[in-house]
This record gives C-alpha cells, structure tokens and sequence, in this order.
C-alpha cells in the first residue's frame, strides 16, 4: 500500500493513481473526476433550462399582451363603428322628417294658395302642381344625395 501525498488515503502500489482524489504520481496531474464532471453538466443543464423556461414564459407574457392590446383596438373600432351607423341611422330619420314636413307644408301651401273660381284657375293650379311635383323631386334628390353620402363615409 502507498499513501497519497495529496489527500493521504492509502491505495495499493497497483494502482497508478490515487482512486479519492486521482493524484498520479507520475505525471502529477490529477485525474479527472467523472462524478464532478456530471455535476457540473447537470448544474449547466438546469441553468440553460431555467433560462429557456424564462425565455418562453416571458414569450408568453408578451405575445398575450400583443393579443390583449389587438382584441382592444377591435373592440374600440367596432364601437365607434356602431357609432357611426347610429348617428347615420338618427341623421337619415331626421332627414326623412323633415322632408314630410317640407312636403306638407308645401301641400298646405298650394291649398291655401288655390284661387277660388277664377278665370285663370286651371293655370295658376298646373303652375301650383309643377311647382308642387319639381319642389317634390329636388327634396328626394337631396335626400337620396344625403343618403348616399351617410353610406359612403363622407
């Protein structure tokens, strides 16, 4: 048996190093340690795990808050796209409104204005309706134009 300068366990004189610590005496280099070895891979292995771990929920975290502040804006221009389509729904209805207003008003008119037994009556009654009929088309016209312009964004 021979005793081990470095650690002093005692091993037999077959043996070229020492099996503790792996002191060789003939090259005085000490023989690597397998166990310490696969110590040091394991703990790199769970540091590089930890990191990736780290790295796909952080991944995670980011890509849910993209989501979140995507679905939000969606949100926000579906509302103001109800917005829009209300206030052009109150606007067309307005409009209607006040083009069966202008028309009564116009037939109240042309009522009110009819000459009564007179020689010129069937003239001054065309020239009423006409003007009834053109005043009756120009309304449309403009309400259709409003229309098509709700509808068309402008």
């Amino acid at each position: 048996m021979k005793k081990c300068p470095q650690c002093g366990s005692e091993y037999p004189m077959s043996n070229p190093s020492c099996p503790k610590c792996g002191y060789n005496e003939t090259s005085y280099a000490k023989v690597p340690d397998s166990t310490k070895q696969n110590k040091t891979f394991i703990i790199f292995a769970v540091v590089v795990g930890c990191i990736m771990l780290s790295g796909i929920i952080g991944f995670g975290v980011f890509a849910y808050s993209i989501k979140s502040k995507a679905d939000n804006i969606i949100d926000s221009a579906f509302d103001q796209m109800d917005n829009m389509q209300n206030g052009a729904f109150d606007q067309m209805d307005n409009m209607q409104n006040d083009v069966l207003d202008n028309m009564n008003n116009m037939q109240n008119d042309i009522l009110n204005n009819m000459p009564t037994l007179s020689d010129d009556f069937d003239d001054k009654a065309q020239d009423i309706k006409d003007q009834y009929n053109q005043n009756v088309e120009d309304m449309q016209d403009q309400y259709n134009q409003m229309v098509d312009d709700l509808l068309n964004g402008n």
